[in-house]
């Protein structure tokens, strides 16, 4: 199966309009891989949570990150 491309950002972060097309480029490959998780016999509720999850810890290991990075400097 094709892995979709995901397109890079024309705004900046800043910008209005930047979380948009943020989910737009995303949107493609994030349904791809919930219908190719609940195609292989996961449940809806659990592939989403999980991806949820997942987020969450990548947002908060980015956090604590740049935390210790402003730290260090």
């Amino acid at each position: 199966m094709a892995r979709a491309r995901i397109n890079y950002p024309t705004k900046y972060p800043a910008d209005p309009g930047y979380q948009d097309e943020c989910e737009f480029a995303l949107e493609p490959s994030v349904s791809m891989l919930v219908d190719e998780a609940v195609a292989s016999g996961w449940h809806l509720r659990h592939v989403v949570c999980a991806i949820i999850l997942m987020a969450a810890e990548k947002l908060s290991d980015g956090e604590e990150k740049r935390g210790a990075d402003s730290f260090h400097s």
